[in-house]
């Protein structure tokens, strides 16, 4: 689970991803995950679903990841931001049930802005000996991702 914040921005932070076509579309699918959670954690109806009509997983609740976007709204709409951006840039199958799940769920957020929000680093892979934790969060991201050979 993770969230690749290379900028307060949403956009810019989707921009940054889709540089790897591959990547992006995987944070499309893990932040559906962390918004159903946040979903179920806020007490919404639970109405993010993929294209074949079953939930997304949601049992990461004790994730640091999800618990930074179940602590309160302003990190969910930034959430919710952010897949929107990323959404934008993607034109496959499979996920045209995203434009819809989007709009529910800012339906379901009261506030309306994100600003003064605290991002948590979590840029690191034990699996791939990375650790940018020591750094900046929008440093961290872009670091990790350099690391991984995506350019900057």
């Amino acid at each position: 689970m993770q969230l690749h914040v290379t900028s307060n921005n949403p956009a810019l932070s989707a921009e940054r991803l889709w540089e790897n076509p591959i990547r992006a579309r995987k944070m499309i699918v893990e932040t559906q995950q962390l918004i159903a959670c946040a979903q179920i954690e806020f007490g919404h109806i639970h109405l993010i679903r993929k294209t074949d009509g079953s939930y997304f997983k949601t049992g990461w609740k004790h994730h640091p990841v999800c618990k930074w976007v179940c602590a309160n709204e302003k990190h969910l709409l930034w959430c919710v931001e952010y897949l929107e951006e990323l959404y934008k840039r993607y034109s496959g199958p499979g996920f045209n049930n995203v434009r819809n799940n989007i709009d529910i769920v800012k339906s379901q957020i009261h506030t309306r802005n994100y600003e003064g929000i605290t991002f948590l680093n979590f840029a690191k892979s034990k699996a791939k000996g990375l650790d940018f934790t020591d750094r900046g969060v929008f440093e961290a991201y872009n670091k990790y991702l350099e690391a991984q050979g995506e350019p900057k």
